[in-house]
């Protein structure tokens, strides 16, 4: 299991907004968001803790967890040539 970092807050009342924080792709993620070259920062259980603790978003140094993950496209009729991109899920192998 592995957590994701991202920033959230209230607003409006109980509305809730939300991003997830992003890094330079691994190779997998590279095949996959291969226009922006980004993927989610990725983090342990320990990491996720101190980063949900720390006070400022600027002192927390960002780890870098490379998750043993494949890809399985779900959407195989897809063509490749295409510019609508594919349904994809990442499994933990």
């Amino acid at each position: 299991m592995f957590y994701l970092a991202g920033l959230w807050r209230f607003y409006d009342g109980d509305n809730v907004s939300f991003g997830i924080l992003t890094t330079d792709t691994n190779e997998l993620m590279a095949k996959i968001h291969n226009s922006k070259m980004r993927m989610p920062i990725c983090l342990t259980e320990k990491q996720a803790e101190k980063f949900l603790k720390d006070d400022s978003l600027e002192t927390f140094e960002f780890p870098y967890l490379d998750p043993k993950l494949e890809a399985v496209n779900l959407e195989p009729e897809k063509s490749k040539n295409t510019k609508g991109s594919s349904l994809v899920f990442l499994n933990m192998v």
